[in-house]
């Protein structure tokens, strides 16, 4: 599963947004990329921390590239 949490530090009257995407089985790069696609819609315009549940350099060639296109998207 592949979850976001979302809070606008200028408006915390808009409040904590949450979401999940549930999956069976495991996300492969392009399944991740597709999730990080619809979450570009899920943040409403605000920049994002992408947080791991593995370090950052352990992601493959083809998700750091595409992370590092992003420019509303931070990985930490």
């Amino acid at each position: 599963m592949a979850g976001a949490l979302g809070h606008h530090s200028t408006d915390p009257e808009r409040g904590a947004r949450l979401r999940f995407h549930p999956k069976p089985g495991s996300y492969d790069t392009a399944g991740l990329i597709e999730v990080l696609e619809r979450m570009k819609v899920f943040r409403r315009g605000d920049n994002v921390v992408l947080v791991w549940g593995r370090p950052v350099r352990s992601l493959g060639r083809a998700m750091r590239a595409w992370t590092n296109g992003q420019d509303w998207l931070t990985p930490a």
